[in-house]
């Protein structure tokens, strides 16, 4: 019996030593946890800003940005590098391309507005709290002075409806309000400017669309001209109905392109300089500064070496201000066959374009 006593003893002891020991750990484990809530809200408590300038309310003023001539946009989706020249925005990598100035001025624009609502101290806790390392977003701009500076977005609070930005040459993080567009989504495609013609209806002055044949201009076949407030057929000499055309204007400057071919075989670019030598229309445009731009619209291809597409679904226009050729649905040929009396006021004829 004293033997089986001593053993229960030594039971009772060793569960009360490992209730012990697990009441100590617990309790190690939670000051641990505490103190390191305590030392990230320590580091992410905003800056007490009564000795800051006022010059953090906003990281920029209106105008700062723009002289920017190259933007490098980076986010989960890749990476777009895009310069400014005389003839406006680029993409140059990873595809030269045009791009679409609206997309990079909005950009812009949501840089140079950023309004600070509370600021933080830049350093390795903040930064991975606020997920900037890597950024969600980083656009590094460039002026034409070669100054160059990087703003990151990192995490977005849906609650208080803000990010926080790092500037690359500022020592603080910044709350912030949300940008006006999710530009985290942005990828590749958001850039590229599909758009045929680079003038919007509004800067046309002038339109000429020639039938050609073995590479020469032919005829005139429809033509519209701007005096005074109206618009003139160059074929007729008829005044045409002012919505009339305008609407074809709009219609023809919004064209864009299912397939720009900026990454062509040498077959395949030998193929299609065949067609462009034997067009079908020659269109040219002038703006209101007088500058004058040619187009030139091939017939309904058959096929091309090195490219899949259906019989005679497709044409092609090659652009004199802009490097590579546009394939464009068959159903768009409509627009290059067009009538001067389809714009009198007196038509009744249904525009589809």
């Amino acid at each position: 019996m004293g033997n089986q006593d001593n053993i229960a003893n030594m039971l009772i002891k060793l569960r009360f030593n490992r209730n012990n020991f697990s009441t100590i750990l617990l309790g190690v484990f939670g000051t641990t946890l505490l103190v390191s809530a305590l030392i990230t809200e320590f580091f992410r408590a905003p800056l007490k800003t009564d000795n800051i300038s006022t010059e953090y309310t906003s990281l920029f003023k209106l105008g700062d940005l723009n002289q920017t001539v190259e933007m490098v946009f980076k986010n989960g989706l890749g990476e777009v590098v895009l310069k400014k020249d005389s003839l406006g925005w680029k993409i140059t990598q990873p595809r030269a391309l045009q791009a679409k100035a609206q997309i990079v001025e909005k950009i812009i624009k949501n840089i140079e507005g950023i309004k600070i609502k509370r600021i933080f101290s830049k350093d390795p806790i903040n930064i991975s709290n606020f997920s900037l390392n890597p950024p969600l977003i980083s656009v590094k701009l460039t002026d034409i002075n070669g100054k160059s500076f990087q703003i990151d977005h990192g995490l977005i609070d849906s609650i208080t409806k803000s990010t926080y930005i790092n500037h690359s040459s500022k020592n603080y993080i910044y709350q912030t309000a949300l940008f006006e567009e999710p530009f985290e989504r942005y990828d590749l495609s958001s850039f590229i400017n599909s758009r045929v013609f680079t003038l919007s209806a509004s800067d046309i002055s002038e339109l000429k669309i020639y039938s050609a044949s073995k590479g020469k201009i032919k005829n005139l076949v429809f033509g519209v001209k701007s005096n005074k407030g109206s618009w003139i057929g160059l074929k007729t000499g008829k005044t045409l109905s002012s919505d009339r055309v305008n609407y074809y204007l709009n219609q023809l400057s919004a064209l864009k392109s299912n397939l720009i071919m900026d990454q062509m075989s040498e077959k395949l670019e030998k193929g299609l300089d065949k067609l462009i030598q034997n067009p079908r229309y020659l269109v040219k445009l002038k703006d209101n500064s007088g500058n004058e731009h040619s187009y030139t619209i091939t017939w309904l291809i058959f096929s091309l070496p090195d490219l899949n597409i259906d019989k005679r679904e497709s044409f092609a226009i090659k652009a004199s201000n802009k490097k590579h050729p546009f394939l464009i649905q068959k159903e768009q040929i409509n627009l290059f066959v067009v009538s001067e009396y389809h714009l009198l006021a007196s038509s009744k004829k249904k525009l589809s374009f």
